[in-house]
């Protein structure tokens, strides 16, 4: 989704003032995801995080010693950018995100994507330039939904590899009490990010369409593997069968440009 936001940094110079978008984002995609939040120790989660941040309260029903980490397995197509019209091609984009943070210098709450794994080299070239992301490329798989075992699949080769087998529960609904005040929540808030030209951090913002009429959700039952290496910072764990704050979606996607953090 980012490639014309490349080529908007490199050629950006030579546009006119006429020809930048009047709207407030910068990429328009319609995602399709399974989403997860889990809890890790705390102190695992420090250490993920950039020097002196400290973990707000969050409200989610973990034991005191967690925080939680949000797992996005994302689909991101028909991506458009608003400074030059260039399509984006289909991608595959996994991101671990550190949701209820205080940055030292940006303030907070804010999330920080401590891993992001996509599976086209030129999106984690323009996430890397555009944002700041840690963006790199790996082999990534999906399986949509299979007949015969009601599953779906999503893998990624990096390290020891990360392999998620997804299960539907029910049908899809336009809204869930659940996943409105996790997700929801968690997505209202700026995450953390540093352009290639910036001097300083910036944050952006993700809006996604919650609106009945976009919006395509339902609860699933997750089996989640990382093994050692697979992720920065993150323990080899083995999650079967969890489904307290799992889910799978569908909906439209609105990232902003890097701007001032609004804390």
């Amino acid at each position: 989704m980012f490639i014309s936001r490349v080529l908007y940094l490199l050629v950006g110079t030579a546009l006119s003032v006429t020809s930048l978008p009047t709207a407030n984002y910068a990429t328009a995609c319609s995602t399709e995801a399974w989403w997860i939040v889990h809890g890790l120790p705390k102190a695992t989660v420090l250490s993920m995080l950039p020097p002196n941040c400290t973990l707000a309260p969050h409200g989610l029903s973990l034991p005191p010693n967690q925080h939680p980490v949000f797992l996005q397995f994302n689909h991101q197509g028909g991506c458009h950018e608003n400074p030059i019209p260039v399509p984006a091609p289909d991608m595959l984009e996994f991101i671990v995100d550190i949701p209820f943070v205080i940055h030292p210098s940006q303030g907070g709450p804010l999330s920080i994507k401590s891993t992001v794994f996509v599976n086209q080299q030129l999106n984690a070239i323009g996430a890397r330039a555009v944002y700041g992301l840690p963006a790199t490329k790996q082999k990534m798989t999906r399986t949509a939904w299979n007949a015969s075992s009601g599953n779906s699949t999503y893998s990624v080769s990096h390290g020891g590899g990360i392999d998620a087998v997804f299960s539907p529960q029910g049908g899809w609904t336009h809204s869930n009490a659940v996943f409105k005040d996790t997700f929801q929540r968690i997505n209202a808030e700026p995450w953390l990010c540093r352009p290639l030209l910036s001097a300083h951090e910036q944050c952006a913002f993700n809006y996604f369409d919650w609106s009945a009429a976009a919006l395509q959700v339902r609860p699933v039952v997750a089996s989640i593997t990382v093994r050692e290496g697979a992720i920065q910072g993150f323990p080899a764990v083995h999650w079967n069968n969890t489904s307290m704050l799992a889910f799978q979606l569908s909906t439209k996607l609105y990232i902003t440009g890097a701007q001032s953090c609004p804390n």
